[in-house]
């Protein structure tokens, strides 16, 4: 993976990120998380990790299993105190 880039089970809750890549090979998967907003250039925000992870995209909360989140690729949107949600 090419430096700076990351998988979104990979964040840190509350890090804010956007998607460069959906490296599903499912096309119905790819399709599904298009539809829901999330595509590259999106921003993404993972809530919780564990048991499933919980994103924000925009206004809409997503659940996804682990291996989905494993397939979206992101550049976190930096690393200081305002590039950081609230998570509670």
């Amino acid at each position: 993976m090419p430096a700076g880039l990351t998988r979104l089970s990979q964040l840190d809750e509350g890090t804010k990120a956007t998607v460069v890549d959906i490296c599903a090979t499912d096309p119905a998967i790819i399709r599904k998380l298009m539809a829901l907003g999330v595509l590259p250039g999106a921003s993404v925000t993972p809530l919780q990790l564990r048991p499933a992870v919980l994103c924000r995209v925009g206004y809409t909360q997503i659940a996804m299993d682990l291996e989905i989140a494993n397939a979206i690729a992101v550049l976190p949107q930096g690393e200081g105190p305002s590039d950081r949600e609230e998570v509670g």
